[in-house]
């Protein structure tokens, strides 16, 4: 395989102002000071964890509830919580679907009721809201039969 060419002076300048201005925005955006990241998936071309209209409306409630609470905000004690419309989280039912990052809790149905839940028990709170969260489903031979219970207690 060959080598990839040098880029020219001009490239490297260009990307080094690309870089620069990456890492302004990553400031601004309070990068270091983000405790947790919502990512929202319900807006997807497929449409298949639910309807298009139903996550344009979770995604409306939730920019506007995060902006109302001051929860972006800079400085903000306990962290800055950011939001991101995903495409698709590849869960395609029982949605909108959401994942709280880093905490790796995931939750279904995610309804404007169900996102203020979320966002007064598990984003203010820190306590994930139990009746929502998507939890996997148990693998096969791993100790439960097909009833649900388990084998071999």
């Amino acid at each position: 395989m060959a080598d990839a060419p040098l880029p020219t002076d001009a490239e490297a300048e260009w990307a080094a102002g690309a870089l620069g201005r990456a890492e302004r925005a990553l400031a601004a955006v309070g990068g270091e000071a983000i405790s947790r990241h919502i990512f929202l998936c319900g807006i997807s071309e497929k449409q298949q964890c639910c309807a298009r209209a139903e996550g344009e409306e979770a995604w409306a409630f939730l920019k506007m509830r995060l902006k109302q609470l001051g929860l972006a905000n800079a400085g903000r004690d306990g962290g800055i919580v950011r939001r991101t419309k995903a495409d698709c989280l590849q869960i395609c039912h029982a949605g909108p679907i959401a994942l709280i990052w880093p905490d790796r809790v995931w939750y279904h149905s995610c309804t404007p009721a169900v996102l203020e839940l979320i966002i007064q028990q598990h984003l203010i709170g820190g306590v994930p809201v139990a009746e929502y969260r998507l939890l996997p489903a148990p693998q096969r031979g791993a100790g439960i039969d097909q009833t649900g219970d388990q084998s071999g207690a």
